[in-house]
């Protein structure tokens, strides 16, 4: 084991227990994050955070999630990382490469009419270019052409990146605690989306032109929702996730340094909006999303 269980615990238990949702039963932690039973009673004894019921304990599904990476067992978001590998280096090759997401909604609200419209957030809508014909049945699809190489920041824009140089990503557990500047600073832990806005912070301290983004991370055979910094250099922005990069290696699937903090992360990203949002809603509810991804390297001309 790669991280002793001791130390997994301890970092679990730098978020307030109060922050979490305790709905994962122990065969869920087995069957979908993989964690043996062996290993998640070792967990349990260790004082990872649960809650008692009298049908057994219940965990924190980011607890769960960011434990099976940390190990490298075989979970979903694990398998999917390692379609991240190619999604970055493609994104940085300089070719054009391009892109079909299909936007596969599930409605969770129990709408009347199967046949009501969907409401696609503003910073999607344009860069839809397939409907779909039946609206009971609807499938969404945007292509994209990407091409782009990394760039290596110097000076204060690489000071602002160095700020997270000693924070590890876990995925946080509630909105409150992604809001919470300070719970960086306090725990040194965060996700994509709390770094972004912590460096999009900090940025406007040391004079950095940044912003937050919100997006899709384009992968074969599934994109997936991020969120990432964007730094201006020149007149361009550039991507830039300080902890993607660390994320990956220490998962074992990219040599250490390939993906250093200070390197964009060329067109790997398609940006919808500032922050996350609801790509689409129906009947006003917002929908689960999947997004099956194809990718296509672009023929050369003759």
């Amino acid at each position: 084991m790669s991280t002793p269980v001791r130390e997994i615990v301890a970092r679990a238990r730098r978020i307030p227990e109060h922050h979490r949702s305790f709905t994962e039963t122990a065969e869920t932690a087995t069957k979908v994050h993989q964690i043996p039973p062996d290993l998640l009673a070792e967990l349990t004894a260790e004082g990872l955070p649960r809650a008692d019921t009298p049908d057994g304990p219940r965990y924190d599904n980011h607890d769960l999630a960011s434990i099976a990476v940390t190990l490298r067992l075989p979970s979903p978001r694990f398998m999917g990382m390692r379609g991240w590998v190619a999604a970055l280096r493609h994104g940085t090759a300089g070719v054009p490469v391009d892109y079909a997401v299909r936007l596969i909604p599930t409605c969770v609200g129990g709408c009347p009419d199967p046949g009501a419209p969907y409401r696609i957030h503003p910073g999607l809508a344009p860069l839809i270019t397939e409907h779909p014909a039946d609206p009971a049945r609807p499938v969404f699809t945007v292509r994209h052409r990407a091409q782009g190489t990394s760039l290596d920041l110097t000076g204060a824009p690489r000071e602002l990146i160095e700020l997270l140089s000693e924070v590890e990503h876990y995925l946080v557990p509630s909105l409150d605690l992604r809001e919470d500047l300070d719970f960086v600073r306090r725990t040194r832990l965060a996700d994509c989306d709390l770094a972004a806005r912590y460096l999009a912070a900090e940025a406007v301290r040391m004079g950095v032109e940044a912003r937050t983004s919100f997006g899709l991370l384009l992968a074969k055979p599934y994109s997936t929702g991020h969120s990432w910094l964007d730094i201006k250099v020149g007149d361009t922005w550039h991507p830039f996730d300080p902890l993607i990069g660390k994320m990956l290696a220490n998962a074992g699937l990219t040599p250490p340094g390939e993906w250093p903090a200070h390197r964009s992360l060329g067109a790997s990203f398609l940006r919808f909006a500032d922050e996350p949002v609801e790509l689409l809603e129906h009947c006003g509810v917002p929908v689960r999303l999947g997004f099956p991804t194809k990718r296509t390297p672009v023929p050369e001309s003759p």
